[in-house]
């Protein structure tokens, strides 16, 4: 079990930390916006609001009774976005026609305001009670880029949040029917799946309703959209078969690249083994009372490490906050503080790429941001810091390397 920094006094370094926090975030996000006025005034305001006009695309499409384009490769409706296609389930197509009704403008603040409503009900039901941690980190750069962006990932904290509050208080019902909505991004079902293991004379409950939700969201959307779920999937299997390659450069993984041939299966095959093995540690560690702060968030972050490429950063930081509330309630301020650190960390290659620096400023930005961010990390968790800054550099350097573009899932 890691040794916790709390048994000493870390008043000053708890400080320090929360005011190194603030600094950092008070320069990103100024940086931020002026990189946005910058394209606006260059004529590049496509950007904005993109991620939002992805979804509502598929809900036009339906709308307009052309499903069956939905995930054909190089639809016209997707190319101007630079994506060849729909990649969530049919259902979320149909939960979009309503937003497609409004103009754009005016459907992107509502999805904004939708998606923060959401988040603060979900939070408030996880027990958060002072906001202030939490309106500093929505002024972190992920935050901005998600609302400049119409990002959701607003909305599946809220989701998270719901099914993790709904597992505390034993909801059953209430927590199946959140996962089965927080399955629009299938990924995020691994964090589930160890909060359901924790609890082994429960989860088969919260697993059934899981199901039946699934299956009641898999029938109302076949009989709309005839045919849409077979389309899906055909198209989700070609992705991950053409993606596999890309996903690993994308990850601390991309090392075993070098230690193994150069067969994807056999890369997979070392991935597979490592993530099996990290999430039955989380669910020894949970079942034995051991879950601390500190190592619960290990080991979420670590699990993320082993299969995640940098495209999803947003999307597994939505677990941590929710996961952490779950297990050790008594530090919400600490882990605000500790995760907004995590975000800035993993916002670095990003940041970058937005602010079109040449390699040389790129790289000089990404060492000493990272240096003060492991000294900052390392001050506050101890030896825990180790690996967020690990995966800090890692995916940041990852997102450089591989850009910050258009064709990133919303």
């Amino acid at each position: 079990m890691i040794r916790s920094l709390r048994s000493l006094d870390v008043s000053m370094a708890s400080r320090v930390v929360f005011w190194f926090a603030v600094a950092i975030i008070g320069v990103v996000s100024v940086q931020h916006v002026v990189a946005l006025v910058l394209a606006v005034a260059d004529g590049d305001a496509v950007r904005i609001g993109l991620d939002y006009r992805v979804f509502v695309a598929g809900g036009d499409l339906v709308r307009s009774g052309n499903s069956d384009f939905l995930y054909l490769p190089n639809t016209p409706e997707f190319q101007e976005f630079g994506i060849a296609a729909f990649v969530y389930p049919p259902w979320v197509a149909l939960f979009m026609v309503p937003w497609s009704l409004l103009p754009v403008s005016l459907g992107l603040v509502a999805w904004t305001v939708f998606g923060v409503a959401v988040m603060v009900a979900g939070l408030r039901s996880c027990g958060v009670r002072d906001w202030r941690p939490f309106l500093l980190a929505m002024a972190s750069f992920p935050a901005l880029f998600a609302l400049g962006l119409g990002q959701s990932s607003f909305l599946f904290v809220g989701i998270v949040a719901f099914a993790v509050a709904s597992m505390l208080h034993q909801r059953i019902a209430r927590s199946g029917v959140s996962v089965a909505l927080a399955a629009w991004k299938p990924h995020l079902l691994g964090g589930f799946g160890i909060l359901w293991l924790s609890e082994p004379r429960r989860w088969w409950k919260q697993l059934l309703w899981t199901l039946a939700t699934t299956m009641v969201l898999v029938f109302v959307s076949g009989v709309i959209l005839p045919g849409s779920w077979r389309a899906w999937f055909s198209m989700l299997v070609g992705r991950v078969n053409n993606d596999a390659s890309a996903v690993l450069e994308a990850s601390l993984m991309s090392m075993v690249s070098f230690l193994t041939v150069s067969s994807s299966v056999v890369r997979w095959a070392i991935v597979g083994v490592a993530a099996v093995t990290l999430i039955a540690l989380c669910v020894v560690v949970i079942r034995r009372g051991m879950a601390t702060l500190e190592v619960v968030l290990a080991l979420v972050f670590g699990t993320w490490l082993l299969i995640a490429p940098h495209v999803l950063v947003y999307d597994v930081l939505i677990l941590l906050v929710p996961m952490s509330l779950a297990f050790q309630t008594r530090f919400r301020r600490d882990v605000v503080v500790s995760g907004t650190l995590l975000v800035l960390g993993l916002s670095i290659g990003p940041l970058m790429n937005e602010l079109q620096l040449d390699a040389w400023g790129r790289a000089l930005n990404l060492s000493t941001v990272s240096l003060l961010f492991a000294t900052a990390m390392f001050m506050y968790w101890g030896w825990t810091g180790g690996p967020f800054f690990v995966g800090g550099v890692s995916i940041g350097a990852g997102s450089s390397s591989a850009g910050c573009d258009d064709t990133e899932a919303p």
